[in-house]
């Protein structure tokens, strides 16, 4: 019998503070105040590696993925990861036509 996945992504904002998490292939969400105590930033994990994700510190790629998996809403990827419109449409369009981003 295979171990279960588990996956856990926070995405800290501004205002909300969303965390996601997947067990299996089964997500579970929730938003909540964020506490703002200094410098924000958000724990994830890719490809086995665990690391802090400052939204200046992060890849458009990992933050498309993000966006494509509903890890962080658009609003967060306009607003935190300064993505455009066209960006956000872009990922929506592959995610749609199941292209690999």
């Amino acid at each position: 019998m295979a171990a279960p996945s588990v996956r856990l992504g926070v995405d800290i904002g501004g205002t909300f503070t969303d965390v996601v998490l997947e067990k299996d292939a089964a997500a579970t969400s929730t938003k909540v105040l964020t506490f703002n105590s200094g410098r924000s930033g958000a724990w994830s994990k890719h490809d086995g590696l665990m690391a802090t994700a400052f939204p200046s510190e992060r890849s458009v790629e990992l933050i498309n993925l993000d966006l494509a998996r509903g890890y962080i809403s658009t609003e967060t990827a306009v607003h935190d990861y300064n993505l455009t419109p066209a960006d956000i449409a872009g990922v929506e369009a592959a995610v749609v036509s199941g292209d690999t981003l």
